[in-house]
């Protein structure tokens, strides 16, 4: 991919050049030679080359370089033949007399009349030395002509260059030109000219995405790495932390197209009769390049980069993700650079940091920011936290909110200008908070003695913000869906029980309502507040899950959880089936997520805006969150993480990272390369023995202690004189 890359950007530069060239004015001045000419032949410098090979005869530099001209090549005899050369339309071949050629039946040319600037011959078999004078003419409209001659040398034949090194050197001093080309040999006294060689089995080591480490964290971390890799017996892998210079020369094979051009304006004829022709031109250069190391990388591609300018085929990058983990990837460097990743919905758990875990059970609700910032309403202790990219959680609101405690927080949802809205089922009341100010929004009519009066909407779960800033309140008690616009004027959009069992609400960007109930297995559209329609699933339960049909002939499980993405598509869990649905915005139905690895226990469901959306799912009986998300997935990469790094630097610096590193590179190195297998020591053997016991020990505390009391009695019955121990009566009683 990258050498296609390189390969269009110098067809495309040298197409825009000559093109560019051709709207130049001719300008008398530019030129040194025959000033005072309005026409000028210019047939470039002499040229050598061997035997039977092709030779490019250019006439470019013949003036003027726009208008219209005819070139005149004329030829020896037995230089040029008629049936190697490939005539254009516009041609015209003057062979010699097959008296006069002495070559038997082959018809030698003499003179090759053409409008197009270049003509490719193909040299005779002839002997090296052999020189011929090669004469053109150019002429243009009115007549005014000019000539200029060049000699062509033929040099030792290719075959015999075969068993000895040589390069293709320009004997044009021109950059855009290539008037010939001129194989040299490589002596001994003179330094061979090759293409830069590659180690495959070399590992580069390389920082990608540092995040907020400090430059010593950065260097701790390669260096155990690169001593991670020595023991375990690899020994062919670069010192990330050795002297690296920022631009390294390499000798580049490159393959160079050109395309030429002509426009050719008849004025004899007919001012508009215009012809246009085209020429390929292909050769090969070996160009001495210097190349400039990266030592910011974000991407593995460009570690790849890096890889190949040292001459190394194996990559080995670490670095902090989007979603602040500690990633380690170990690739080949051509086959990433080359390869084409494909892209596939993929899932993983939404990772806390400790301290965050310990607060946070039995997720429900969930909301998500712009800013990927995750807002989750925890059953455990009735409180509403903020989860950060950088895996830490806050407590939003908790315990007393305007004078009453939080008892059920059911539904959350961010409005304009970061508004929070929040509903508090038990206590029949919705309210918002920005910053540390409260205001209920929505709260029950009571009696005067306190209770609440009969008629009125009770137990307010899912909150919507639409787009116009207006606010959908699902009320669960009798099925109904309140709206609160932004100047809380409060008016009933769907009435109680048009439709039973309502679990979840979502807008789209048309600001349409959609209702979703597991009860009848269906999605709604919202047309007014007595009319619904179908928008997903049947009522016929035939348990078939089928997709790319139209969204109402599929049968959904148990739908509990919908949301829309920025493109009004519909995205639907389905905690029967553990699958996440997408309908599109023509009404097809496919299955996203699930079908090989079920989403357990599907509580809430809420879309990221924006051109990659990622659905986050609750699992509270899981206590866990999770984001499923189109990534790319490059099968000839292996990867794995290592979670909270910056909580554990943070605790106990790099070295707290140092045994989870170590594993790690283990594990990513042991899937792709044959690791010579480890001799270990007596000693290392026997610390080895003592960590497993010890972590027997941690994990069964309990255990242990029984242990100890069983040994310290024994101890006590030995120092007492070896009396009896006190245990119980041997069978039977």
């Amino acid at each position: 991919m990258y050498l296609l890359f390189i390969r269009i950007c110098c067809i495309l530069t040298i197409v825009f050049s000559l093109l560019s060239a051709q709207d130049i004015i001719y300008d008398e001045g530019l030129f040194n030679r025959n000033k005072s000419k309005d026409v000028r032949a210019d047939v470039g410098k002499n040229i050598q080359a061997p035997a039977r090979t092709t030779i490019v005869l250019d006439a470019s530099g013949s003036a003027p370089s726009k208008g219209w001209l005819t070139y005149a090549w004329s030829f020896p005899p037995n230089m040029i033949f008629q049936d190697n050369y490939n005539f254009n339309k516009t041609d015209t071949a003057i062979p010699y007399e097959l008296g006069n050629t002495g070559s038997g039946a082959r018809v030698s040319l003499k003179q090759i009349i053409t409008y197009n600037k270049y003509i490719e011959l193909d040299l005779p078999d002839s002997p090296e030395g052999t020189k011929y004078t090669v004469v053109l003419k150019v002429e243009d409209h009115e007549g005014r002509n000019d000539k200029d001659t060049l000699m062509v040398t033929l040099t030792k034949p290719l075959e015999e260059l075969k068993t000895e090194t040589y390069a293709l050197k320009v004997v044009d001093d021109s950059p855009d030109i290539v008037t010939s080309v001129e194989p040299i040999l490589l002596e001994k006294e003179q330094p061979q000219i090759t293409e830069s060689k590659i180690n495959e089995n070399f590992i580069s080591i390389q920082p990608v995405n540092r995040g907020e480490l400090k430059p010593m964290e950065v260097e701790i971390i390669s260096g155990i790495i690169y001593d991670e890799i020595l023991e375990l017996g690899l020994k062919d892998v670069m010192n990330p932390n050795r002297f690296i210079p920022d631009s390294i020369r390499i000798n580049k094979l490159v393959e160079r197209i050109r395309f030429e051009s002509d426009t050719l304006i008849n004025k004899k004829k007919n001012p508009t009769d215009t012809l246009i022709t085209l020429d390929t031109l292909m050769f090969h250069e070996l160009v001495d390049t210097v190349l400039y190391y990266n030592f910011d990388c974000k991407s593995d591609s460009c570690a790849a980069e890096n890889a190949l300018l040292e001459g190394v085929g194996q990559v080995l990058t670490w670095g902090i993700n989007k979603y602040s983990e500690l990633e380690v990837h170990f690739f080949n460097a051509f086959k990433h650079l080359n390869g084409e990743p494909s892209w596939v919905w993929t899932s993983s758990p939404v990772v806390l940091d400790p301290d965050a875990s310990e607060k946070l059970h039995y997720p429900e609700a969930l909301a998500v920011a712009e800013n990927g910032t995750l807002l989750i309403a925890a059953a455990n202790d009735q409180a509403v936290y903020e989860l950060n990219i950088n895996q830490q959680a806050s407590t939003l609101t908790r315990n007393l909110v305007l004078g009453e405690t939080l008892l059920h927080p059911s539904g959350i949802d961010i409005g304009p200008k970061g508004l929070i809205y929040i509903s508090d089922r038990d206590n029949h009341r919705l309210f918002s908070k920005l910053g540390k100010e409260y205001v209920s929004l929505l709260t029950p009519e009571t009696n005067k003695d306190g209770s609440i009066k009969q008629d009125q909407p009770l137990f307010p779960t899912k909150i919507r913000v639409g787009p116009g800033g207006d606010i959908y309140v699902l009320y669960e008690g009798n099925d109904s869906v309140v709206k609160l616009d932004k100047d809380y004027r409060v008016s009933l959009v769907l009435q109680p029980s048009v439709i039973n069992g309502i679990r979840d609400i979502a807008v789209n960007s048309k600001d349409s309502l959609f209702v979703v109930s597991p009860s009848t297995n269906r999605v709604y559209r919202v047309i007014n507040d007595s009319t619904v329609v179908p928008y997903a699933g049947m009522k016929k339960t035939d348990n078939m899950v089928k997709n790319n049909i139209k969204a109402t002939d599929s049968f959904l499980g148990l739908p509990v959880a919908i949301d829309f993405d920025s493109a009004d598509q519909l995205y639907i869990g389905d905690k029967k089936f553990g699958l996440v649905r997408k309908v599109d915005s023509e009404g097809m139905i496919t299955t996203l997520f699930g079908m090989n690895n079920k989403v357990e226990g599907i509580s809430a469901l809420r879309v990221s805006k924006g051109p990659n959306p990622k659905i986050f799912i609750t699992q509270p009986l899981e206590h866990q969150i999770q984001r499923i998300a189109l990534e790319r997935v490059f099968p000839w990469r292996t990867e794995t993480k290592i979670n909270s790094p910056k909580y554990i630097i943070g605790k106990n610096g790099v070295y707290g990272l140092d045994p989870d590193i170590r594993a790690t590179v283990s594990n990513v190195l042991r899937e792709k390369l044959e690791l010579p297998e480890e001799k270990k020591t007596f000693r290392a053997l026997l610390q080895e023995r003592n960590r497993r016991i010890s972590a027997y020990i941690r994990k069964h505390p309990i255990l242990f202690a029984l242990l100890l009391i069983l040994i310290n009695q024994g101890i006590s019955a030995s120092l007492d004189g070896g009396g009896p121990l006190d245990l119980p009566p041997n069978f039977p009683f």
